[in-house]
């Protein structure tokens, strides 16, 4: 066993979080995947959360494609 074993938390309850959400809040342990874009950090629940308001200026319909002129 290593030396420091006796140090670390034996409840996971006592093992502190990395870091938050910067939407919802939640908070993320050392193995919890997350998502850092521009700086935020993101749980993968809020992922599609915000790919919705980010890209929503470019959300169109398949009619107003069809007629926007091709650049």
């Amino acid at each position: 066993m290593p030396s420091n074993f006796h140090l670390l938390p034996q409840d996971a309850q006592l093992i502190p979080p990395v870091c938050c959400c910067s939407l919802c809040g939640c908070e993320l342990y050392r193995d919890d995947e997350l998502y850092l874009i521009e700086e935020q950090v993101l749980c993968p629940d809020c992922l599609d959360v915000f790919a919705t308001d980010y890209f929503r200026h470019r959300r169109f319909t398949a009619a107003e494609l069809k007629d926007t002129p091709q650049l």
